[in-house]
């Protein structure tokens, strides 16, 4: 398909009145562009990109900052850093509910530049209580004011992934969502391992600066934030616009969004969306108590990082041409189960091998695992560590390739990528809420495998 914009052709179309979901997916229009390139900033591909490109700057470094373990700070700081992110992500929670019938109101720039305004909040939390100490800044601004907005970002990008793609296209949409959105994750982690390659001791966390440069990076997003174009303003590349957008008020968004959660596919999709993110706190809390910064820096990388080929491969599967939906679903899910499985089966095979006062808190320093990568030891848990970060991602994956499957119609997609949210927003609360508990390691990763 040529990119040269003067071989661009003009055909005249009729107004479509037709009011199904199909006519509603490729729009109405009066005129047709063909030829037109995939890499224009109109169109459905590359503003995709762009706000994977954000999430990256922002969410991606939320998630390497939470997989350092503690906040990246101390060992000792866990319980702080847990509670911090519980609170964030209850009120993620609400905030993802009405932030999917605003996305109609004041459209995806809007919303994904109050959502980036979260993340150098949420950091900015742990820089001072790594400094002063004190809790309750943290708790006020990396959990109450940062959980607020957290919803408007995951929102947006969830609509714009699930409403931009066409039928065809839903799995390589995700794939590069996600992609893009861990390479922000992994190079963010590749930051912080060159800031504490030196760093050896257990009790050692990252030093003040990265909390710095992450926080200049999320603010960064945020401008970016300012340039994503209004869904009426994307065009595919045929010359269909994305949909006949009807204005709405927030009282009609808000019947919508009830009706939603009152259909049934939706309602059995709440437990595998309560569940889909939740393996990152157990899998940060374990890789904060066992292992030294620099290690711990170098397993976020990999946890990371991991996932990119990992999207890629789930792709190739979920965009099979010659094989039902039904039948790519099963293939999709059987190989996202392998490694669910890998993770947890492998906890307790480590568990088993080391003996309970390897992972007793309470335990002498001695005791504890204290794993740095010049270790020989190291290989298996650090193998387990990235089977988490495939499970993760796989996971995660599929779940938006499910709820882009529902409907091909962009302000229905809308309030559905604000239930997406809402549900892991709950889930992950109780997994950090758990975390900053007293129950054990073995007893909190029971209660995440039953649910998976």
């Amino acid at each position: 398909m040529s990119s040269d914009p003067k071989t661009e052709e003009l055909i005249e179309v009729k107004p479509q009145n037709s009011s199904s979901e199909q006519d509603i997916s490729e729009g109405q229009f009066d005129v047709q562009y063909t030829h037109l390139s995939s890499f224009r900033w109109g169109s459905p591909f590359v503003q995709m990109l762009w706000c994977s490109a954000i999430v990256g700057c922002t969410a991606g470094l939320y998630c390497a900052t939470n997989g350092l373990g503690a906040g990246g700070g101390k060992p000792g700081y866990a319980q702080v850093a847990n509670i911090d992110t519980a609170i964030g992500d209850v009120l993620w929670l609400f905030s993802s509910l009405f932030a999917g019938t605003l996305i109609n109101k004041l459209g995806p720039n809007v919303c994904m530049v109050l959502g980036s305004l979260a993340y150098p909040m949420y950091i900015s939390g742990f820089w001072f209580y790594d400094k002063l100490g004190i809790g309750y800044y943290s708790y006020l601004v990396s959990g109450v004011a940062a959980g607020i907005l957290f919803g408007f970002l995951w929102t947006t990008q969830n609509y714009l992934v699930t409403c931009y793609a066409t039928e065809n296209h839903k799995g390589f949409f995700v794939a590069c969502n996600w992609g893009v959105i861990n390479l922000g994750a992994a190079l963010g982690s590749v930051i912080a391992i060159g800031v504490s390659k030196d760093k050896t001791e257990r009790s050692a966390g990252v030093p003040w600066y990265l909390y710095l440069i992450f926080i200049i990076i999320n603010l960064g997003g945020a401008v970016m934030a300012i340039f994503l174009k209004h869904p009426k303003n994307v065009v595919r590349n045929d010359g269909s616009k994305i949909a006949v957008f009807q204005n709405r008020t927030l009282k009609e968004n808000l019947v919508a969004l009830k009706q939603s959660l009152m259909e049934r596919r939706i309602q059995l999709m709440i437990l595998p969306l309560f569940s889909a993110e939740t393996i990152l706190a157990p899998a940060a809390n374990l890789n904060g108590f066992m292992f030294n910064v620099r290690s711990r820096t170098l397993n976020n990388f990999s946890f990371w990082a991991v996932q990119i080929p990992g999207a890629f491969a789930l792709y190739f599967l979920l965009d099979q041409k010659g094989k039902s939906r039904k039948m790519r679903g099963y293939m999709g899910l059987g190989l996202t189960y392998f490694f669910v499985n890998c993770f947890f089966i492998g906890f307790y095979i480590m568990y088993g091998a080391w003996g309970k006062a390897k992972f007793d808190p309470a335990s002498p320093e001695s005791e504890l695992p204290d794993l740095d990568w010049s270790m020989k030891t190291y290989a298996g848990p650090y193998a387990w560590y990235v089977c988490g970060g495939i499970a993760f991602g796989l996971f995660l994956d599929m779940r938006l390739w499910i709820i882009g499957a529902f409907s091909n119609d962009p302000q229905k997609l809308s309030l559905y990528s604000g239930v997406i949210p809402a549900c892991q927003a709950g889930g992950i609360a109780l997994a950090f809420g758990l975390n900053a508990t007293s129950l054990s390691f073995t007893s909190i990763m029971a209660i995440w495998y039953v649910f998976y």
